[in-house]
């Protein structure tokens, strides 16, 4: 069943950077926001989902005041493909998330999240994953020497901010290889724009970022870049209360059902610039 949906949102200017997922810096700031399903079966019950609006294009607010991106065209998708529940999306930042999760206010949150053994303590996840996290290396066009982790040893990486996906690919890499090191420097912020400009200008070799950040930014300033062979890939998951058993087991049929139609790449292509679920 078919359902069509409405969007309104109200901006209170609540900055907030999304951490715990991945190291994209082209932030917008967090507004409190919400829409709903328009559920054509009357009896469809009504579940409150909470997502983090302050990562541009999995989350965040346009310039029309409207709650959009990856998580709700997905959510969106799955929801027409669920009749006995009716979806209403509030837009928060990335710590609202879980609260409203681990209250029971919200039955799904949606953060671009990645599975952790303390986070499938606290919190139900489906089965299946609703995207995947690409990370390559941007390099110089020109640039010949450097397609994997292992060409970076010797070279000079773009410092990272500690604790996101990106800083963890490279201290896994190091742990796992004491004899081969990347130097991994630490940086208390730095937006996408500059990394890439400092590679461009040659100050580093490297920038190890996600596709579609690099894709988004890409598209302003048209730098002289190239991105490697994909470096890692990490699956996403939406979260739900522990309670959520019947919603996660339907979410779960949707999703798949919706990777296999190639519902899901075309979301992908429209919010990151690639297919992210590609072998």
């Amino acid at each position: 069943m078919r359902k069509g949906f409405t969007v309104a949102a109200l901006a209170l200017g609540l900055a907030v950077v999304a951490t715990g997922c991945s190291s994209n810096n082209n932030n917008s700031a967090s507004s409190p926001s919400s829409s709903a399903s328009g559920n054509e079966n009357a009896g469809a019950k009504v579940v409150k989902m909470a997502i983090n609006n302050t990562w541009k294009p999995f989350g965040f607010v346009d310039d029309k005041d409207e709650l959009t991106g990856y998580n709700i065209d997905v959510l969106k998708a799955a929801d027409e493909k669920i009749p006995e529940y009716k979806f209403e999306f509030e837009g928060v930042d990335q710590s609202a998330v879980f609260v409203g999760v681990d209250t029971g206010k919200d039955a799904l949150g949606a953060g671009s999240f990645f599975k952790s053994p303390e986070r499938e303590e606290k919190y139900l996840f489906p089965d299946e994953n609703y995207g995947n996290i690409v990370l390559y290396l941007a390099v110089k066009s020109d640039n010949t020497e450097i397609n994997s982790l292992d060409d970076l040893v010797g070279k000079k990486l773009v410092p990272l901010m500690p604790n996101t996906s990106n800083y963890n690919v490279i201290k896994d890499y190091n742990d796992a290889h004491p004899d081969k090191q990347i130097k991994l420097e630490t940086i208390d912020n730095v937006t996408t724009a500059d990394a890439l400009k400092w590679v461009n200008s040659g100050r580093y070799d490297a920038f190890l970022v996600p596709g579609m950040t690099y894709f988004d930014t890409q598209k302003d300033l048209k730098l002289d870049l190239k991105l490697t062979d994909v470096i890692k890939k990490n699956p996403i998951y939406f979260v739900l209360n522990k309670s959520e058993t019947d919603l996660k087991a339907k979410l779960d049929a949707a999703l798949k059902d919706l990777k296999a139609d190639g519902t899901l790449s075309e979301i992908s292509q429209k919010w990151m610039g690639e297919d992210i679920f590609k072998e």
